[in-house]
């Protein structure tokens, strides 16, 4: 047809001597990382020259292709020879001690953070309660202290339906008299729109939260006794949307006992996870309930070391993953982070372990979208640590 069609610097007899010869292969621009191989199609040879490779044909390349890196997953998605590069980090605080103890990705952009604060530049009297709200590149938009003169703390977030909040964590200030677990009902700017202590002791505590599907919260924790064989007991307290008290259920044993996260069944009730007093040391614990908090069954797992379960999940096919630490059975280090799959009726599937020679340990759980799982932590104690997991438990 007269025109250089394979962009090679000749036209038809030239490139056709009798039965003709294939276009030759042109690589995309870009080759490193997962585009590494990718090629142009003929479609890209217009009037004798080659257009260049769009994000589209770099995601046909590979599966594994991101125009912006998202996946921690040791490869180098975005193909700009980096690997599961920080998108940014941000140091907040004041003048002086400052905890960051959750977060929360907020359904309209960005993140709520939540802890505590001693600092006086913040406005914090003693050890008080903290929230920080950013946008999605970790701007802050709003930094509120919550508490009194005593030691405050706020350990966990979920986001309410109306777009507001609600935190949990111990109050030992007071609210109406009583100290311990404290929740707090927050408006979409942080303001407060009920303020609860559900106490005994100043040693009760909410440690999780999470929203119900048919309007409430599920928070779990502690409830301490001032005196007899019960020290302290798991508990699952069950509130509606202006913090009435559903129903408060607590576990015993022969020992201190505490939940520490909880998640929502999708066909209905609670999945707890936390630690359980054993022959020896902590047992990690991990109890399926109803609707209203009553114990469908109750499983526990240890050893002659702490075992704890930190991060729970409600999975699809209506098991669990539970994740947190083990100091009994322990193939790297001193502590290995565990991982737990469990089936519907809470029988254990498999369990993984992963780590170093040091202390290894899960603080935190999440399902990705390809049905594996990520989880927060530090390994050794003092570095911070993120693990991507397949479907398996196997690091990626």
């Amino acid at each position: 047809d007269g025109i250089d069609n394979d962009c090679d610097g000749g036209t038809d007899a030239e490139d056709f001597p009798g039965v003709g010869t294939p276009l030759a292969e042109e690589l995309c621009e870009t080759q490193a990382g997962v585009c590494a191989g990718a090629t142009k199609p003929v479609g890209l040879c217009v009037e004798g020259a080659w257009l260049a490779c769009s994000t589209a044909l770099y995601a046909l390349n590979s599966a594994d292709y991101e125009p912006d890196e998202l996946s921690c997953d040791g490869l180098d998605n975005d193909c700009d020879e980096a690997t599961d590069e920080i998108l940014w980090e941000k140091k907040l605080g004041g003048d002086s001690t400052d905890l960051l103890l959750n977060v929360a990705a907020v359904p309209s952009g960005g993140f709520l953070f939540v802890g505590a604060t001693a600092s006086p530049s913040l406005g914090a009297q003693s050890m008080d309660g903290w929230l920080i709200r950013t946008d999605d590149s970790g701007a802050e938009l709003w930094n509120k202290v919550y508490g009194g003169t005593s030691d405050d703390q706020l350990y966990d977030v979920a986001n309410s339906p109306d777009g507001g909040f609600v935190v949990v964590g111990t109050n030992q200030s007071g609210v109406d008299g009583t100290k311990g677990t404290w929740v707090l009902k927050l408006a979409s700017d942080g303001t407060i729109e009920w303020n609860k202590n559900f106490g005994s002791t100043t040693d009760d505590l909410a440690q999780g939260v999470v929203a119900v599907k048919a309007g409430g919260y599920a928070i779990v924790g502690r409830k301490d006794f001032v005196a007899g064989p019960r020290v302290e007991d798991a508990r699952l307290l069950l509130l509606d949307e202006q913090g009435g008290v559903i129903a408060d259920r607590t576990w015993a044993g022969s020992g201190p006992q505490a939940f520490i996260d909880v998640a929502e069944v999708p066909t209905g009730g609670f999945i707890a996870c936390g630690h359980a007093k054993g022959v020896s040391e902590f047992d990690a614990l991990l109890v399926r309930t109803d609707a209203l908090g009553q114990e469908l069954w109750s499983r526990s797992w240890g050893g002659s070391g702490d075992d704890i379960f930190y991060g729970v999940a409600a999975l699809p096919d209506g098991g669990f993953l539970a994740a947190g630490y083990s100091r009994s059975e322990t193939p790297y280090g001193q502590d290995d982070l565990w991982l737990v799959r469990v089936d519907a009726a809470g029988d254990k599937l498999w369990e993984q372990f992963h780590g170093t020679s040091g202390r290894d340990q899960a603080r935190g759980l999440a399902l990705m979208p390809d049905g594996g799982f990520a989880t927060a932590g530090f390994s050794p104690l003092g570095t911070g640590w993120v693990l991507r997991t397949d479907p398996l438990g196997n690091k990626v």
